[in-house]
């Protein structure tokens, strides 16, 4: 078989899924692969596969194993399908996501995590802005809860640890884990040090606004 010019593996998941994990070095170069490929899988469809779910690393294909065991098939003959399609593709750069600019009120009275944020990284509260504000970054998945972008990567000055016991947390609320931001779509326990607030809708007729492959950049407004 031909040596593929993306590093991925691909591993069953149970007897009607399995996955495809791209392995570049680089988050945003693996997650541009997994929007392509489930772009690619949707343009150039293969029978009886039912659903694709990106991630960050990883596509997840769900196939209909009740037409697959009706026309005599086999799981690995899917697989052997997707691979060959992986192998041989040439990938192209994927048209450019919707660019949501996000406005978010950096006030400690909102943002109960801000005033350890600021101790924590040792920056003032203009830096801790400047730095938070100035990406453009990428939503590499939606998930958590409907609506919640997953939004990458944060600058390593402002990389905050996730919380050992999740606390009930207010809809708007900007919050960073990690090398991850995002804003809550609703009430709801979360992990996140909550650094601002957001009156940016979500939801909007019951689907969400961001999508995996958009992009966001926020900036600050008086509260």
């Amino acid at each position: 078989m031909t040596k593929p010019a993306i590093p991925y593996r691909i591993f069953p998941l149970g007897d009607a899924a399995f996955s495809i994990e791209f392995q570049s070095d680089s988050l945003l170069e693996a997650n541009e692969h997994v929007h392509f490929f489930q772009n690619f899988f949707i343009e150039n469809p293969i029978d009886h596969i039912l659903s694709l779910v990106p991630a960050y690393r990883t596509l997840t294909i769900h196939v209909d194993l009740r037409a697959l065991v009706f026309s005599e098939g086999r799981l690995s003959d899917v697989i052997d399908q997707v691979q060959n399609l992986v192998v041989q593709s040439t990938k192209k750069s994927l048209a450019p996501g919707i660019l949501h600019r996000i406005p978010v009120r950096y006030d400690t009275n909102m943002a109960p995590d801000l005033t350890w944020a600021l101790e924590e990284t040792g920056l003032s509260l203009s830096e801790f802005i400047e730095v938070h504000t100035k990406p453009i970054y990428r939503v590499f998945m939606i998930g958590f809860l409907p609506g919640f972008g997953y939004l990458g990567e944060v600058d390593q000055r402002i990389q905050l640890p996730r919380k050992s016991t999740p606390l009930p947390v207010k809809a708007g609320s900007v919050g960073i884990a990690g090398n991850q931001t995002g804003v809550y779509p609703g009430d709801s326990p979360g992990g996140w040090q909550i650094i601002g607030h957001s009156d940016f809708t979500c939801i909007e007729n019951g689907i969400s606004r961001l999508q995996a492959g958009d992009s966001v950049q926020f900036y600050a407004i008086e509260s």
